[in-house]
């Protein structure tokens, strides 16, 4: 049974609960991602992120209930000057609970961030995925993303 969810922007009022979402996503990156510092969602630097997305950006808390279930963090910046447009939009990062995957929930929030981009006459839009995480390059994809750009890494550290 899907969940009955709502949807809403995120306000200053929210930062802890975005906070915690995040704490999520990088748990579950973790495990895909060697490289990430876990702890850094701990650190005053992380804060500031959450609070420059609520207040310079976009979030978009999704809710069953009174309860968190997802967020999606977005902003819009400057394009590079090689590109023939001026501003684009990044989809920051994006999380949802286990057990509300592929439930709708997810699309929804992507749905919210392409509307408010388009009311802002944004039309670039662009998300990294890690390249072991299929799932959601599928995800993506089948909500109009494609293939730009390919960074390759070679990293000793780990």
């Amino acid at each position: 049974m899907s969940p009955s969810f709502t949807l809403r922007e995120g306000v200053w009022e929210d930062r802890e609960l975005v906070l915690d979402l995040y704490r999520a996503l990088f748990a579950h990156h973790g495990a895909r991602d060697a490289t990430l510092n876990l702890v850094w969602t701990e650190s005053d630097e992380c804060r500031r992120y959450i609070s420059n997305r609520l207040n310079h950006g976009i979030v978009f808390l999704a809710f069953e209930g009174a309860t968190a279930i997802g967020y999606l963090a977005g902003a819009v910046e400057d394009a590079p000057t090689f590109r023939n447009f001026e501003k684009q939009a990044e989809l920051q990062n994006m999380f949802v609970r286990a057990e509300y995957r592929s439930q709708g929930v997810g699309r929804a929030l992507v749905n919210a961030f392409l509307e408010w981009c388009y009311a802002r006459n944004i039309k670039n839009l662009r998300v990294e995925v890690l390249e072991n995480n299929p799932r959601a390059f599928e995800f993506y994809r089948e909500l109009g993303f494609e293939k730009y750009v390919m960074v390759l890494e070679r990293n000793e550290n780990v």
